[in-house]
């Protein structure tokens, strides 16, 4: 008889943590990871300091990304997009309760709902292909739309790549999953608005980042 799944200490909890923030969090909810905090800590590297720069964040979920870039950088605008109400809901909870006030979270999938441009871009997006072997069983309780993806993880970082030019000016940060760097480099190739593009390993040493440079 197998043993039954345990459900994560975060929706035990009704709450995660993420750099220094207290997140509330409900079942049916993305939990934040560890490595998304790398995929942050990555960005701010690159982002200006005391500087009126635009970011926005495609997937909020319960806001860990925008809330942390907008604390961190509060010269800046933030935006983050989200298509779970309950999310979007969660977001803004987290939002007033932290009283970062230079963010806002709107509902959308993906670019649809903008008609703006932004300065940079930092984004967890889907990314695990249906069957992917990995993955610890505590996802069990996560929401499947927050974790697995088409085209073997990366459907949803390629329409934002397909699309990036017309609403990112300057640069974007992904969180990938390390199998699919080279199918993400072939797709990169065929898009002549990207200037350059890197990958980065995290803390356990796989290629886990990809950051895309824009043509001004």
């Amino acid at each position: 008889m197998k043993k039954p799944i345990k459900l994560p200490r975060a929706y035990q909890e009704g709450k995660a943590h993420f750099f220094e923030l207290e997140l509330v969090i409900k079942r049916g909810i993305f939990i934040p990871r560890p490595e998304t905090e790398e995929l942050v800590e990555l960005a701010l590297n690159y982002l200006p300091l005391h500087q009126k720069i635009s970011i926005l964040d495609l997937g909020s979920g319960c806001g860990a990304i925008a809330l942390t870039l907008a604390k961190r950088r509060p010269e800046a605008c933030v935006l983050g997009i989200e298509k779970n109400p309950l999310a979007l809901q969660t977001a803004r909870l987290n939002q007033g309760r932290l009283g970062i006030e230079n963010l806002s979270f709107r509902k959308g999938d993906l670019f649809q709902s903008l008609q703006e441009r932004f300065d940079f871009l930092v984004a967890n997006l889907p990314y695990l292909p249906y069957d992917a072997c990995h993955i610890h069983p505590s996802t069990y309780y996560e929401p499947k739309e927050a974790l697995f993806a088409p085209r073997y993880g990366t459907a949803f970082i390629k329409q934002a790549l397909d699309q990036l030019h017309r609403y990112i000016k300057k640069a974007a940060f992904f969180e990938i999953d390390p199998c699919t760097a080279m199918i993400l480099a072939n797709d990169l190739k065929k898009l002549p608005k990207v200037s350059s593009y890197e990958f980065r390993k995290d803390l356990c040493g796989k290629t886990r980042f990809l950051i895309v440079q824009l043509r001004s």
